[in-house]
């Protein structure tokens, strides 16, 4: 009853709006969509009411404090946190997932079944792909020369990953696929299916050509010395590798079970790790059961035998 909902709103059925949520009359709701407490939606665009409504899908949740501004355009399934803010002009497809405190700044294009994480900034003019994945604050910048009138994108394409605390320079492309380490600064476009990590984000030498089909991939850089060395060389300096090489994209990999299972590898009964734990059950969408390894260097001292991870909806 609190809720402040203009008559010209359309609401469709099985609509849920919560307390003093304003909703203005620029407002197209599609059916089964939740909507939370103290939200705006359809807030006017900075001079004054346009004629492009705000077009929510079919079963969207928009969790409580969020913005959205008119003239925007969100598929079925639109999910996000609390505090999220979305300007003008933004389209996107189905299932979209926009983490707690993201602020997307207007004009940019996602496709389907792409997630940003918590405190995602989106530069005005940005176009994401089907499939990404940005983890929490990834920034894709827009004005190579602040402040200025320039505005230049940034395109991240289908499927890439751009790890936590990553910032995108104007303009630049992050092909297809692609794979941008934690903490990097990319300043240049990246190939797809490349991983790339540092500050400025560098290359492994030889992995551009490799992709290309210019060289074949023994030419990588990237040497095993002995059992317990790894040789990478880079196309430039990279103080922050090592810092890189922490991430999961870099871990390493038992061969001989990635020989006989493929990509099923590290499924329960398969996966074979050095840590802690080794896994019993996963349970997609459910939750992952991880139980005591006894061949781990240092079980004496793990104190807890048994660990359940249950999946939560962002």
């Amino acid at each position: 009853p609190t809720a402040l909902i203009d008559a010209a709103a359309t609401l469709a059925d099985d609509v849920s709006v919560g307390p003093y949520t304003v909703i203005h009359g620029n407002v197209r709701l599609g059916a089964g969509t939740v909507v939370g407490a103290f939200c705006e939606l359809g807030h006017p665009r900075l001079g004054g009411a346009g004629d492009r409504p705000l077009v929510i899908g079919d079963h969207s949740l928009i969790r409580s404090h969020s913005v959205f501004y008119e003239g925007s355009c969100f598929g079925q399934g639109l999910n996000t946190g609390h505090r999220v803010t979305v300007r003008e002009g933004t389209i996107a497809g189905d299932h979209l997932q926009l983490g707690t405190l993201c602020d997307v700044q207007g004009d940019c294009r996602f496709g389907h079944y792409s997630r940003l994480h918590s405190n995602v900034h989106i530069g005005q003019g940005s176009t994401v792909g089907d499939y990404v994945w940005l983890f929490p604050y990834v920034v894709l910048t827009n004005d190579p020369h602040p402040p200025s009138e320039v505005r230049l994108g940034v395109t991240v394409e289908d499927y890439a990953v751009v790890a936590t605390m990553t910032v995108v320079l104007p303009g630049v492309t992050i092909g297809s696929g692609a794979l941008v380490a934690a903490h990097s600064a990319v300043a240049k476009n990246v190939a797809p299916d490349t991983v790339v990590a540092g500050a400025p984000a560098a290359f492994v030498r030889n992995a551009d050509e490799i992709i290309e089909g210019e060289k074949p991939p023994e030419t990588l850089a990237v040497t095993a010395v002995d059992a317990h060395t790894l040789d990478i060389e880079l196309t430039g300096p990279t103080p922050y590798l090592l810092g890189q090489l922490s991430h999961t994209s870099a871990y390493p990999v038992h061969r001989p079970s990635l020989a006989q299972w493929g990509a099923d590898f590290a499924r329960e009964g398969r996966l074979v790790s050095n840590g802690a734990y080794q896994l019993k059950r996963w349970a997609l969408q459910s939750h992952i059961e991880l139980v005591r390894n006894p061949h781990y260097w240092n079980n004496d001292k793990t104190r807890i035998d048994r660990v359940i991870f249950y999946t939560i909806e962002d």
